[in-house]
């Protein structure tokens, strides 16, 4: 009996990494373009030639990496509220369509204030190390943040896209603690997977991320919830009443 519930375990177990492995692989079919032209980064000659790819890379953000992984999240979103992770393909494919430009007209936005952050901080020649390289990291974690907040909201909720930008900004700074620790815990989550093996981190290096991003996303979603609960509770509340 000992011996069967440790082979079932077993099978769950493996079961979830699959069903992880083929979100993550969908994820990369979607996102091809950008994955080859990253390969090609890594055989070019001189600088000038970088630059261009990385162009390239900024200029198909938009098109290809933010509707699908606005489609990733939409498939853990379902499968973590509602413990749905079947018909995994044709999920992700309506996921992709129903949102294409919802991700495109925020892909955009977001690829411009990241181009202008990363220029921004190559043109001011700050030293790591220095008191206003911490401040660049800070307001980096709270662009990563708002970038994964605006993914989770925009499958989580129907709310007009400049009601969602607000919100996800909102969440990144109103809660700098799960902020901070939510990209954190992402960071060793990459960590690690590098460590143990580079391929790990091709197999699962979007999905686990996303997955964690999503959680974060949805607790402070509740917390917010609840606190708003009680502060409408206490505005009914009459003393004269009680």
């Amino acid at each position: 009996m000992e011996s069967m519930g440790m082979i079932d375990k077993f099978y769950q177990i493996s079961y979830g990494l699959m069903k992880l492995l083929l979100v993550n692989m969908l994820w990369l079919l979607f996102n091809f373009p950008i994955v080859y032209i990253v390969l090609v980064t890594l055989t070019v000659k001189s600088m000038n030639e970088l630059y261009l790819l990385i162009m390239i890379i900024m200029l198909l953000l938009p098109f290809i990496f933010f509707p699908a992984t606005t489609a990733m999240f939409a498939v853990i979103r379902r499968g973590t509220l509602y413990k749905k992770d079947d018909r995994l393909l044709s999920y992700f494919w309506k996921a992709y369509k129903q949102n294409y430009r919802r991700s495109l007209v925020g892909g955009i936005m977001i690829t411009v204030i990241w181009i202008v952050w990363i220029y921004n901080y190559h043109l001011s020649g700050i030293e790591i190390g220095s008191a206003l390289s911490y401040i660049y990291l800070a307001f980096t974690v709270f662009l990563l943040a708002f970038t994964n907040y605006f993914f989770a909201d925009s499958v989580h909720y129907h709310l007009p896209f400049i009601v969602s930008i607000k919100k996800s900004i909102m969440m990144s700074i109103g809660f700098p603690h799960y902020t901070i620790s939510i990209i954190g815990v992402s960071g060793v989550c990459l960590y690690s997977l590098y460590v143990l093996h580079p391929i790990f981190l091709v197999l699962y290096g979007g999905i686990l991320p996303a997955i964690i991003c999503f959680l974060g996303y949805y607790f402070i979603y509740l917390r917010a919830k609840k606190s708003k609960e009680m502060t409408e509770d206490k505005k009914q509340w009459n003393p004269l009443k009680a």
